[in-house]
């Protein structure tokens, strides 16, 4: 249940990035941008598949939540989204990544200062 709220408020934030485009980006510059969030959208679709493999050991799931995830995140997929659809605010979009590795976090009982 949990798995699909946070899927379905990704999926969500994917899909208003990907319809409101501003019209002040040239066509070149919403191309690169929209292949950024395009990429950096299905390595955090991969991380998803690994997180809910039963075969993905500890190990890899605690790199996944508290390194690559909020890595790839912040550094790729939220500067995309955010030049996609401005309306969305730093704030919002942390608090939508602190639920879903939470969720994760307490599924798994995994701990990144450990």
């Amino acid at each position: 249940m949990k798995k699909t709220t946070i899927t379905t408020l990704l999926l969500a934030l994917i899909i208003t990035g990907c319809q409101k485009q501003p019209a002040a980006l040239p066509e070149e510059e919403r191309a690169k941008i929209t292949k950024q969030f395009e990429e950096s959208d299905e390595k955090i679709n991969g991380y998803f598949d690994l997180l809910e493999n039963p075969d993905t050991s500890q190990k890899v799931r605690k790199q996944i939540l508290c390194k690559d995830w909020p890595d790839i995140y912040y550094k790729q997929y939220v500067p995309a989204l955010k030049q996609l659809s401005p309306e969305y605010t730093d704030e919002e979009l942390s608090q939508a990544l602190d639920r879903a590795v939470y969720y994760y976090k307490e599924k798994y009982v995994i701990d990144c200062n450990q």
